[in-house]
């Protein structure tokens, strides 16, 4: 009996068309999978910014209330620069964290200057392992501010003042501390494509004025005065007389 002729529909794949689907999967997939890496580490990245967002505002609204309370002191709030000095207004230029002072919230412990290089970490995952690392520091509040609430030193208390913040990622400052960018300024690490410089700064730069509502003292007004002008590059703010 003489077999049945397959019909050229009936026809299983040669080996070339086989060979030839290969390649153009291949294609597809080498063609998609920089997308997909690149969307993944984006959203990885923004995941991590906003973490540092609000790790940074927190600590902004935690020295705010503390101050509206007044139930605060030099220890408790974060490092301070010295007292006088043309800079002490511009925290630009505060360098890099260096060492860590344990969980956070940072506080200025010895009360020295030096603590403006400390940080504190953050775990944001409860694994047990720091995920963030959080440097804060202030201005010195201006001394006609000062001068408004006590006779002396001891009676003064910062009730204005510029407060910064700045968010790391953990391994920026504990593995590579060396190679932390030396003047962050208020630049921030941004997007996927700043390689080194991108990783030695920091997530997010946050800077806010904090003044006391003590209407009691009648300081609210003056010290929030006296502070923008301080902090201000426009020479209008600089000119305006507090005492109006």
């Amino acid at each position: 009996m003489q077999s049945a002729k397959l019909k050229n529909t009936e026809q299983g794949l040669t080996l070339l068309e086989c060979l030839v689907g290969i390649m153009v999967l291949a294609v597809i997939v080498s063609a998609i999978t920089p997308a997909l890496l690149i969307a993944y580490a984006s959203r990885v990245q923004n995941y991590r910014t906003e973490q540092a967002v609000q790790a940074a505002q927190a600590e902004i609204n935690r020295v705010r209330l503390q101050i509206e309370a007044g139930n605060f002191d030099g220890k408790t709030l974060p490092p301070k620069m010295a007292q006088g000095g043309a800079g002490q207004f511009e925290l630009d230029d505060i360098g890099p964290p260096n060492q860590g002072k344990g969980n956070c919230p940072q506080q200025n412990v010895s009360g020295s200057t030096s603590e403006l290089r400390n940080w504190c970490g953050i775990d944001t995952n409860d694994d047990g392992e720091l995920d963030l690392a959080v440097q804060s520091f202030r201005s010195a509040t201006p001394v006609d501010v000062l001068q408004l609430t006590g006779t002396n030193s001891n009676d003064y208390k910062d009730v204005a003042f510029l407060m910064g913040v700045r968010v790391y990622t953990i391994a920026a400052v504990q593995r590579k501390p060396s190679l932390l960018h030396p003047a962050p300024k208020r630049n921030t690490a941004s997007g996927l494509t700043d390689g080194a410089k991108s990783i030695s700064l920091p997530l997010v730069t946050l800077y806010a004025p904090i003044v006391s509502s003590d209407i009691e003292k009648g300081i609210s007004r003056r010290g929030y005065c006296e502070l923008i002008k301080k902090i201000s590059t426009d020479t209008t703010a600089q000119s305006v007389n507090c005492n109006e």
